[in-house]
C-alpha cells in the first residue's frame, strides 16, 4: 500500500507531583513515565502502534475506521502549551524551551489511502 508522510508534534511536561507527561498533538495519545527521556520513548512506541492499527484498518478495507483514527486531535490546551513552549525556543535561541516542558517533532509513514 502506498504510503505519505505525517509529520507529528508532541508536548512533553514535568507534572506537579514530579511525574513526566507527553502527549501527541495528532493523535490524542498520552504516556506518563518518571523521566522525560522514559515518556519519549514510550510516547513514540504508542504512536507507531497507532499507526500500525492505523494502517492494518486501512488494508483490511476500513478506510473509514482508519480516518477517524487519524482523525483524533490533542484537547486544545495542550495545541497551546505546545505552541508556547515553541515560542520559548525561539526567544532563547537554544532550542531548549523551559526546563520543564519540552517539545519533539517526527516524521511518519500513514497509508496515503486515508490521508
Amino acid at each position: 500500500m502506498e504510503q505519505k508522510r505525517i509529520h507529528v508534534r508532541c508536548l512533553l511536561e514535568r507534572r506537579a507531583d514530579n511525574l513526566y507527561a507527553g502527549y501527541s498533538l495528532e493523535f490524542a495519545i498520552a504516556a506518563q513515565g518518571d523521566s522525560l527521556e522514559d515518556v519519549r520513548e514510550q510516547l513514540h512506541a504508542m504512536i507507531q502502534n497507532h499507526l500500525e492499527e492505523v494502517a492494518a484498518s486501512a488494508e483490511a478495507g476500513n478506510l473509514e475506521e482508519a480516518k477517524q483514527l487519524l482523525r483524533r486531535k490533542a484537547r486544545p490546551g495542550v495545541f497551546l502549551k505546545f505552541h508556547w513552549v515553541r515560542l520559548m525556543d525561539w526567544l532563547r535561541h537554544n532550542g531548549q524551551g523551559p526546563r520543564d516542558r519540552q517539545r519533539f517533532e517526527e516524521d511518519a509513514d500513514i497509508p496515503s489511502a486515508v490521508a
